[in-house]
């Protein structure tokens, strides 16, 4: 358990966190480069880079399939995340859980968990993200 606030090694010039998850918690930065990084459990895939499904990683890693763009928005949800970026895409990646991710589940798509295939929407207008999730008693 970490009581007092200590700083994330590897990580600097942070202009945005999210954090997510319950008990499989997560967390995403962006950097004033536009660049993701993401580290924590890797619940359905969520981190956006292979690791083992459910693996823990304290490290701070890059979401590599995106890193072409300039990202300015993340956030985290219970199995997934999204980004926005300076251009008004949105990615998004992990599991789909109810169509979740905004891709073609009549096309049965597949998410890989090394985030290759993120979905990329047009979104000229977004200007900030929130994901939620909900605990069933």
């Amino acid at each position: 358990c970490c009581a007092l606030p200590r700083p994330v090694k590897g990580l600097h010039n942070i202009i945005q966190v999210s954090c997510g998850g319950g008990v499989q918690g997560c967390t995403a930065a962006i950097t004033i480069t536009g660049k993701v990084f993401t580290f924590g459990n890797n619940f359905k895939g969520r981190l956006g880079y292979t690791c083992k499904k459910d693996e823990n990683t304290s490290l701070p890693r890059q979401v590599e399939s995106i890193s072409d763009s300039h990202a300015t928005y993340v956030a985290c949800g219970q199995g997934h995340m999204i980004c926005l970026t300076s251009k008004g895409k949105l990615y998004s990646w992990g599991t789909d859980t109810d169509g979740c991710l905004g891709h073609d589940h009549s096309k049965k798509y597949h998410v890989n968990n090394n985030g290759k295939k993120n979905s990329s929407r047009n979104s000229d207008r977004a200007r900030a993200l929130v994901l939620g999730w909900l605990v069933w008693h």
